[in-house]
């Protein structure tokens, strides 16, 4: 009997619920990243990359709108779209977003292999992956990609309270105004047919810049997102795991994942901070023996996809080497006591996005006092320093000085 299948299923659904909280988390200590997807005119002939550079050096801040406010352009990988994230508090943002993206899109994939009627997943389980082309699941630094055209396709269906997806032309403004006044179409489906031809016109309109470069669209279809990253990546969660909780607006077809809850009775029992899995199912007058699984292990499951180690760092304390996926990050060959103990920390923890400060001592390598918030910084700095495989992996204070966070970089 395959009680695999359940158990990863509950597992992993577990741990999308603890993602969703973080994302919430996070929404509300940064004012941002917003974002947006460009499409190239037609998606079965993407745009190469010299064609990509030259729209972005043609529209760079054209759209910002705010003093301090930054953006940052990503191609995807087979050139088919262009991100464009925003916003003002600085790019830490977005090394959390990719972080927990990354993280996330992990989860999905691992739960797009299980068995659809496998013993535990429900009937009405679903999960569309993304095409491995468009969104990268070669590289692990990248599968972003996957996670924003979920999250948009997700908005694109089902509209919630911070999960919506707006349709329009960049930089080109209302096409049905446009329509409206220059067509008069007498009825909706005129409407319809004359926005369509609008449309196709615009969309094959080009630019060909003054210095020779390659033509690019003058106006691409483009999707915008009108909240940030986190709050619609905790309500894209929030939908596909049908919470009661969501408010849904409107709801125009099927969401690309659907992840029911599992019946409660002869299956999961949630007491407290404990879990209780059941071994074999439920049926009438049974009485299945249970195997407790707290919380704390269910947060920290790592999904075997054969890609997730290469989301999250890992410390080889024994031969004292940090690791990100197949990337050796550090090599301590001289007792470093206080870098250490943090990584100790965080690999006792699971690797959370965040620890508590886990330094003990008041004096510096000089022996003079020095103040918890001191000994702290400069540990961060020095395990930022002498990196094996630089831009990969960055640890930084919490901005309270009492904690320490870590994000994956993004290689460029």
């Amino acid at each position: 009997m395959d009680t695999y299948g359940y158990s990863r299923y509950s597992e992993l659904r577990c741990e999308l619920e603890f993602l969703r909280d973080e994302f919430t988390r996070l929404s509300g200590i940064h004012a941002g990243p917003y974002s947006q997807l460009l499409d190239s005119p037609t998606l079965c002939q993407p745009l190469s990359a010299s064609e990509w550079d030259a729209f972005i050096k043609a529209n760079k801040g054209k759209q910002l709108q705010q003093d301090g406010e930054w953006e940052e352009w990503d191609v995807f990988p087979d050139g088919t779209t262009c991100c464009r994230f925003h916003g003002l508090d600085g790019k830490q943002g977005i090394a959390d977003f990719l972080r927990l993206a990354q993280c996330g899109y992990d989860l999905i994939y691992a739960l797009g292999q299980l068995n659809p009627s496998g013993f535990g997943v429900p009937d009405n389980f679903t999960v569309q992956l993304p095409d491995p082309n468009k969104c990268g699941h070669w590289c692990p630094l990248d599968r972003h990609y996957a996670w924003l055209d979920l999250i948009y396709e997700t908005g694109r269906v089902c509209s919630t309270t911070f999960l919506n997806v707006d349709l329009e032309f960049w930089m080109y403004g209302d096409l049905t105004a446009k329509v409206q006044r220059t067509t008069r179409p007498a009825n909706w489906e005129e409407s319809l047919n004359a926005e369509a031809s609008v449309a196709d016109e615009i969309a094959a309109h080009m630019t060909t810049p003054d210095d020779g470069g390659p033509a690019f669209p003058s106006y691409p279809f483009t999707r915008t997102l009108r909240h940030d990253l986190f709050r619609s990546s905790a309500d894209a969660i929030s939908a596909w795991l049908d919470s009661p909780n969501l408010v849904v607006i409107s709801l125009r077809g099927d969401i690309p994942i659907s992840l029911p809850s599992l019946p409660v009775d002869g299956f999961l029992e949630v007491v407290d901070d404990e879990a209780t899995v059941d071994v074999l199912p439920a049926h009438e007058g049974a009485n299945p023996a249970k195997t407790p699984v707290s919380l704390g292990q269910l947060k920290s499951v790592v999904p075997d996809t054969g890609i997730e180690t290469a989301m999250r760092p890992r410390w080889d304390q024994e031969r004292r080497q940090l690791w990100v996926g197949d990337c050796l990050i550090k090599h301590f060959k001289v007792p470093a006591k206080n870098q250490e103990s943090i990584l100790a920390a965080f690999h006792e923890e699971g690797w959370p996005a965040r620890i508590d400060d886990p330094l003990s001592g008041g004096l510096n390598k000089e022996g003079e006092p020095i103040t918890p918030k001191q000994r702290l910084n400069d540990t961060i700095t020095a395990l930022n320093q002498s990196h094996k495989t630089p831009d990969i992996l960055r640890f930084e204070g919490d901005g309270t000085g009492e904690g320490v966070v870590w994000t994956l970089e993004k290689r460029r």
